[in-house]
């Protein structure tokens, strides 16, 4: 009877420790890749726009100015593409955002023949969890990175740097 019971107890710690272990491991297996699922959504920010942080560690954006004509806004107007990239979690409630998009009009609709790339990076603080989820966040600043297309982003220097201030806020998008 003893042997039964450890082997039970055995098969039962197995199972646990099998469970917590794949439970961490969204990331493909790599439990260091993890995406921590309170961070994984769609937000929507204040002044229209819609951000997707995926579990794979991937991002996307869209913004409503994207298909402005408003001449004051710096980087965005009609010719824009949506934002897609990376984050990465970098303390218990924050993660790090690398995003690109290419713009072929800018600075008041000042067409840009050849384009240019732009490389955005933020560092996204989310609000306490609420049943394991973050209701939204805040971001304090924008660092872009302007690129010419024969440039690599990832690896080349920039021929412009601007800092802009971050969003007010950024909140979840639930199903009604």
């Amino acid at each position: 009877m003893y042997a039964i019971q450890k082997t039970l107890m055995t098969l039962l710690l197995l199972t646990f420790t099998a469970a917590f272990a794949t439970g961490s491991m969204a990331g493909g297996g790599n439990a260091s890749k993890a995406a921590p699922m309170k961070f994984v959504g769609n937000y929507y920010s204040l002044g229209g726009s819609l951000t997707s942080f995926h579990p794979d560690g991937t991002m996307s954006g869209v913004a409503s100015l994207m298909f402005s004509d408003d001449p004051t806004n710096s980087f965005q107007g009609r010719k824009a593409t949506p934002s897609r990239g990376a984050w990465r979690v970098v303390g218990p409630n924050a993660i790090r955002v690398t995003g690109i998009r290419f713009l072929t009009e800018a600075f008041g609709h000042n067409y840009l023949p050849d384009g240019v790339i732009v490389k955005s990076t933020w560092e996204a603080v989310f609000d306490k969890p609420v049943q394991g989820r973050s209701p939204g966040y805040h971001v304090d600043t924008i660092t872009s990175e302007i690129y010419l297309p024969d440039q690599n982003p990832l690896t080349g220097e920039p021929v412009l740097v601007l800092e802009f201030p971050g969003s007010d806020g950024a909140y979840r998008i639930e199903a009604e």
